[in-house]
């Protein structure tokens, strides 16, 4: 579980931290393990196990996928919002710097 932070960064609740060796694998490894331990589950689980314990890790794995999407279009956004922010701020300092270089134009 992560929270948002004003700051827009995402902090673990503690979850993540036994699970650090996991993600510091490459991809291939992480690809292999994830194949070894399917094939280890198949040898003591039984086909309906298989499918119970299978529909429950993609469930698991959809409801990770789903948090995950929600919390970069939340990010996207601020970020967006940020810079047209900052955007806004430059159109209007340049909009200022126009008539003060007009009103000097008209004044010599």
């Amino acid at each position: 579980m992560y929270m948002i932070n004003e700051d827009n960064s995402s902090e673990t609740l503690g979850l993540y931290n036994p699970l650090c060796g996991l993600f510091s694998l490459t991809p291939k490894q992480f690809a292999i393990l994830s194949t070894v331990i399917g094939i280890v589950f198949v040898d003591y689980l039984d086909i309906d196990m298989q499918n119970s314990l299978g529909n429950f890790i993609v469930n698991v794995g959809q409801a990770l996928l789903t948090s995950a999407a929600q919390g970069q279009l939340i990010s996207n956004k601020l970020e967006t919002e940020n810079k047209n922010q900052i955007m806004l701020e430059q159109i209007q300092s340049l909009k200022k710097q126009v008539i003060e270089l007009e009103a000097k134009i008209r004044n010599s």
